[in-house]
């Protein structure tokens, strides 16, 4: 097992360097561990009916590892994957649509929007200017009717400018900005706990296979299951 560095966001070189460390497998494990704590508190919410709690502290670090991941895979030709994944993203996130509003009963557009608003933002930064904010207007007004709002949008955008080379100042702080104005929203903190799992997965080279398009899958799939789940019990 390598000695890796910790995950520490300084100057943008060191940003960038930092961030290069991570292979796709140990981005696949971060999902993992994202996924398992957003199953966890969407276990209790929507089968249980028991909101707040520790479920909920456990849950909040999912939305953040599933930015720093994405980030982390839009670290190199940014543009043209960004592109890539607001198309691929876009499809499961309207599937996922319909099982979100029957299992929570609610409008509120799901998460997998925030992420879809996010890649087009940046994939934007390759068209003309009257285009680009034509798009990133239409980001922000999909990211207002979504699951962490504005802030998610700001969380997202920023992590993947400082995992860009050369780094970010502005998008560091655009990052912890909007985790911040989550956890007032929320009225906890706790997603900042995903720093300690960053630093887990890249300091012992926690890394798993590669399945590209399962976690989506995952995230759409689940609805159905709680949906059913909590039908029967």
């Amino acid at each position: 097992m390598s000695a890796r560095p910790s995950v520490v966001f300084s100057d943008a070189g060191q940003r960038a360097a930092l961030l290069s460390t991570f292979t796709p497998g140990n981005v696949e494990a971060l999902k993992w561990c994202g996924v398992v704590a957003m199953l966890i508190e969407h276990a209790h919410t929507l089968v249980f009916h028991e909101h707040g709690g520790w479920s909920f502290q456990i849950g909040r670090v999912a939305f953040p590892l599933f930015a720093f991941a994405f980030a982390l895979a839009l670290d190199r030709n940014t543009c043209l994957k960004a592109y890539r994944a607001a198309y691929r993203l876009a499809g499961w996130a309207f599937v996922a649509q319909i099982g979100s509003v029957v299992a929570r009963g609610s409008g509120t557009l799901n998460v997998l929007f925030i992420f879809v608003s996010a890649a087009a933002w940046v994939a934007a930064a390759d068209e003309r200017v009257m285009t680009r904010w034509l798009v990133r207007v239409l980001c922000c007004a999909v990211s207002f009717f979504s699951e962490f709002w504005l802030p998610g949008l700001a969380v997202v955008v920023g992590m993947v400018h400082a995992a860009r080379v050369g780094g970010s100042r502005s998008g560091v702080v655009a990052a912890w900005l909007g985790l911040v104005l989550i956890g007032l929203q929320d009225n906890t903190f706790s997603a900042f706990a995903f720093v300690a799992v960053v630093a887990v997965v890249g300091l012992l080279d926690i890394s798993v296979k590669r399945l590209p398009s399962f976690f989506a899958a995952v995230y759409v799939g689940q609805f159905p299951f709680f949906v059913a789940l909590r039908s029967l019990l």
